[in-house]
């Protein structure tokens, strides 16, 4: 029998409030190292989440750019919550988050908040239980989006909204050299979307007009200034319950997958909850 969710969710929960803004509910999640702030009212029932999903949105919305992100609500970007009971399985949890695209569900139990539980609670409760399952390449995708170091940070943003993935690898002559998630760019220090046509340096140059003076230089940030570098990998050929665990203990949500120092795949929580649904 699957385990329940009540074994591996997180309690006590960090929530937020409707009227608090974005900058304060990014900073609970770099605080916390959370992916998701459960929004409640003033009776202490979740009404909204707000995850790195919603700040994605944010970032890449062009009706967003003019806004600082303390002047944006909780109650303006936040999702609708999943609530589910503590006694529902592990396996109903990953279909459910599947399913509907969901970061987390939330446990309510009589009426009151009491946990809530992640991909990333999965994807631990797989490296506990489900040894000698699976391989990687049961469950590794093959079409990874990829991009070169001197991509821009924008044109990044966007595939990785328009991804199922939520993640690319950054390659140099098919070599992996980086990977770009989500977090790399809702969390991104001095990489502010909505102000991009402000980012410039003055310098001496020819102007359009063609007389030299002070012109601007437009600054834009690359992929290779985002990246994380240094990329864990797994092969193909090793148990699933291994690279879940190696996700867990370095605290990252994929790995690219690598045979002869050559991008094969991509091993990601999505996957490892795929594979639960599955076992036996």
């Amino acid at each position: 029998m699957a385990p329940k969710v009540s074994n591996y969710m997180s309690s006590p929960v960090i929530a937020a409030s409707p009227s608090d803004n974005l900058a304060h509910i990014r900073n609970l999640m770099l605080r916390h190292d959370i992916s998701t702030v459960v929004i409640v009212d003033e009776n202490e029932r979740p009404v909204g989440t707000v995850s790195r999903k919603e700040l994605l949105r944010i970032a890449v919305a062009r009706n967003w750019f003019s806004r600082p992100i303390d002047s944006i609500l909780a109650s303006e970007i936040m999702a609708k919550p999943y609530i589910v009971k503590p006694n529902v399985s592990i396996k109903r949890a990953a279909n459910i988050m599947l399913k509907k695209d969901l970061w987390s569900l939330v446990i309510v139990e009589n009426e009151k908040l009491v946990g809530i539980i992640t991909r990333t609670d999965l994807t631990k409760a797989y490296a506990e239980k489900y040894y000698g399952k699976a391989k990687v390449r049961d469950y590794m995708e093959m079409n990874v989006p990829i991009v070169a170091p001197t991509h821009t940070a924008y044109y990044v943003a966007e595939l990785l909204y328009r991804t199922n993935l939520r993640r690319v690898i950054v390659t140099d002559k098919e070599k992996p050299i980086g990977i770009i998630t989500e977090s790399d760019l809702a969390f991104a220090e001095g990489l502010t979307f909505r102000s991009r046509a402000k980012t410039f340096r003055k310098r001496p140059g020819k102007s359009p007009r063609g007389k030299y003076a002070m012109v601007r230089y437009y600054l834009v940030p690359l992929a290779s200034d985002i990246m994380t570098p240094h990329l864990i990998t797994i092969e193909p050929e090793a148990d699933l319950a291994e690279a879940a665990d190696v996700m867990i203990v370095n605290g990252i949500s994929s790995l690219p997958v690598v045979d002869n120092e050559k991008l094969f795949g991509i091993i990601s929580k999505a996957n490892i909850l795929k594979a639960i649904t599955e076992v036996s």
